[in-house]
This record gives C-alpha cells, structure tokens and sequence, in this order.
C-alpha cells in the first residue's frame, strides 16, 4: 500500500528531529505575534481616523461593533496594504513586505519535503538556516510595528538597544539548538 499521502506517525521521533519541529513551531508563534500586531495596529489606525472624522459612533454602536468586525477579519496582506496608506515611509512597507513573505514561508514552504532532510546534519542545518533566514524578516517586522504600536499609544518605547538586537534575540529564541555555543 502507497502511504505517500499521508503522515508517517511511525517514524522514529529523535532530538534532532524534535529540535527542528520544535524551532519550527516557535516560528509559527513568531508568525502570527507579527500577525497580531499588525492586526492590532490596523484596527487602532482605521478606529482612530474613523473615530476622528466622526463616520462612527459609540463602542455601543451596532454599526461600530460591525465596522471593528470587518476590521477583525482582515488578513495580513490587507493590513499591510491599509497601514500603507497611512503614509509611512516606503523603506517601512518594504520591510513589511519582506516580513508578510517570511511568514508566507514559514506558515506555507519550510515544512515541504522536511521529513527526508530531519535525519541528516546538512538537512538539519539547512532547514534551520532557512528558518533563521525567515524569522530574521519577521522579527524586522515586528519590530516595525511594536515600534509604531507604542508611538501611536504613547507608550514609552524600549530602548534603542533593545530595538536594536530584537529580531537576533527573537532568531535565537526559536532556533537555538542543543549543541549551539
């Protein structure tokens, strides 16, 4: 009988294998922290601007509740292409841009054919390279947004430093492995 289809629940789970599904998933809650902050920051810009020019109402207010629904809703994309208009400088959609496709690989390619590189060091290193690569993108990004998230809120921001060795800090997070310095 042909399995290809199908998961293979009876290979041999190992340290390395672990390590890397184990970085993987870390990668994906790095996707959707970017994600979540986009979302947030696209609502609270469209909320404010809508709130501002007088289009809506209460919090209470059935088309309100409606308005932040469809806001909800959006995907990445779309809350790239919404805070765009909102005037930033290109260089910060572009590192966007660049985040939204990072996540994009993470959430949609790494994965592909993962099971015939997990055994071997070179497949190993590849697969982790690529994640380091990604997340690289991702934490730029989120950087961006956590950054303007605070402006926009008037919430002290963290130091430069900090901005500074955010994404390295967030790529060793996810894929520091048992035998890495």
């Amino acid at each position: 009988m042909n399995n290809l289809p199908f998961i293979d629940c009876n290979a041999e789970r190992t340290e390395f294998s672990d390590e890397c599904y184990g970085a993987l998933g870390r990668a994906l809650y790095v996707t959707q922290h970017l994600e979540a902050n986009c979302r947030a920051l696209a609502i609270l810009m469209d909320v404010k601007k809508t709130i501002t020019i007088g289009d809506i109402g209460s919090p209470d207010d059935p088309e309100f509740i409606e308005f932040v629904s469809k806001l909800w809703n959006r995907f990445l994309g779309k809350n790239l292409d919404v805070l765009r208009t909102y005037g930033f400088p290109e260089e910060v959609y572009s590192s966007l841009h660049e985040a939204r496709k990072a996540r994009n690989e993470v959430a949609h390619a790494i994965t592909l054919g993962i099971e015939h590189k997990l055994e071997e060091n070179l497949g190993r290193k590849e697969i982790l390279d690529d994640i380091a690569t990604a997340v690289k993108h991702i934490a730029e990004g989120d950087r961006i947004i956590g950054f303007l998230m605070q402006c926009v809120t008037n919430e002290p921001c963290p130091s430069s430093s900090y901005l500074h060795d955010y994404p390295d800090k967030v790529v060793e997070w996810v894929c520091e492995t048992f035998d890495s310095p």
